[in-house]
């Protein structure tokens, strides 16, 4: 069986929508956590050892917390779709016991989609066989397509499959038939309305405004977006697990 895109994204807004306050709240808080690491990021702190180290543990710790309220938005959305009440304090609370897994996978497939993206990059530039170039780069963008919805998955696993024993193995497994419509409304609801405009503001050039406050500016830009967009994102990322969840069960049957 086939998931049907459209009804994934329609519920993921549903839940958005019915749930507003109570995951904007949270995203106002994840949205002003990464706002501060903006300005940290800013080049206009004194460059002594001291205040590298000092600027390094709190990256460091708005990192922790900014994980932390990530995840807390993946539990309420998980907690909702259960008609479960979820209060913040609780569930910022069970966050932890997911953080550490959580960020292990993120870097366990984060290198290997970088190192493809690099070998992208490279084929690009290179004088290939104008055939060979192309085929090669429609191949490496097939690669990390894959690579970003399994990514995905298992990062959601954490936190909705805590004890499972082989993760990769089993999100590998439940995109399985629908591995395109997954890559499709992950694009659809976090690379095309999440990060692609950011990325976008980020290339503008704004020559009338000095470097480290047309960086603030972008960020601040950036962050308002992301303020409304990501619990919708998230939303749609849940929901399309449970879906694909339902149907692996079916397919059982």
């Amino acid at each position: 069986m086939k998931i049907i895109i459209f009804d994934v994204l329609r519920k993921g807004f549903d839940i958005y929508k019915n749930n507003f306050k109570l995951l904007f709240k949270v995203s106002f808080i994840y949205t002003i956590i990464q706002f501060i690491q903006s300005l940290l990021s800013l080049k206009v702190w004194n460059n002594t050892l001291l205040m590298s180290f000092i600027h390094l543990i709190l990256v460091c710790i708005i990192l922790y917390f900014g994980s932390r309220l990530y995840i807390s938005i993946i539990i309420i959305v998980r907690e909702l779709i259960k008609n479960q009440a979820a209060l913040f304090r609780i569930v910022f609370n069970e966050s932890s016991k997911y953080f550490w897994r959580y960020i292990g996978n993120i870097i366990l497939f984060a290198l290997p989609i970088v190192v493809l993206l690099l070998i992208l990059l490279f084929i690009q530039r290179s004088n290939l066989f104008f055939l060979y170039k192309y085929s090669l780069i429609i191949l490496f963008l097939l690669a990390i397509g894959i690579l970003i919805s399994i990514t995905y998955f298992v990062s959601l696993s954490v936190v909705l499959d805590l004890n499972l024993n082989n993760r990769i193995r089993y999100c590998v497994k439940l995109i399985k038939g629908n591995a395109l419509r997954v890559f499709i409304i992950i694009f659809l609801s976090n690379i095309l309305i999440l990060y692609f405009p950011s990325h976008l503001i980020n290339s503008v050039k704004l020559g009338w405004i000095s470097s480290p406050y047309a960086t603030l500016m972008k960020s601040t830009i950036g962050s308002l977006i992301g303020l409304i967009v990501l619990p919708f994102s998230i939303s749609v990322g849940v929901v399309l697990y449970n879906e694909l969840i339902r149907l692996k069960i079916i397919r059982q049957e």
